[in-house]
């Protein structure tokens, strides 16, 4: 069960109220999917940047990178949308143009501002927490976390 509290200002529109229920539920981290729901959930969502790893689910080193992505998330949950991506999505691979060799591989974008040609990419050995707190930071040109 989520419980939501609001101040009375905040109750002013049906869409402030939409906004503070999709951001409660969203999980932490979420499996990308090329779905309309998802896509309606993510435009929704009042946190416009994604953050999108690219794993291989075959990989040994997947949960490692999971749980990469999870404890990101813990920190940068106001400032990007955490999904993961299977490597094995050929078009998605594809259309990222990423290689093999580059996995895991992170991208940080805003669909609705340029998509992933306006984002930055980690690949490989740079994929750790503090990778993808970087990552951000140099995205938004702040630094939004604190040190690990």
């Amino acid at each position: 069960m989520i419980v939501l509290k609001f101040a009375k200002a905040e109750l002013a529109t049906p869409d402030i109220v939409k906004e503070k229920i999709e951001a409660a539920a969203w999980p932490l981290i979420m499996k990308f999917e090329r779905d309309a729901e998802q896509r309606r959930r993510v435009e929704a969502h009042p946190v416009k940047t994604l953050m999108l790893m690219l794993v291989d689910h075959q990989d040994f080193t997947f949960q490692t990178m999971i749980d990469t992505l999870t404890q990101a998330a813990k920190t940068n949950n106001q400032r990007a949308l955490h999904l993961w991506a299977d490597a094995s999505d050929d078009t998605l691979i594809k259309r990222l143009g990423i290689k093999e060799s580059e996995l895991p591989t992170a991208l940080i974008f805003n669909p609705a501002k340029g998509g992933t040609r306006g984002g930055k990419r980690l690949t490989d050995d740079d994929v750790t927490v503090d990778g993808l707190l970087k990552l951000t930071d140099a995205y938004f040109g702040t630094s939004g976390h604190k040190e690990l």
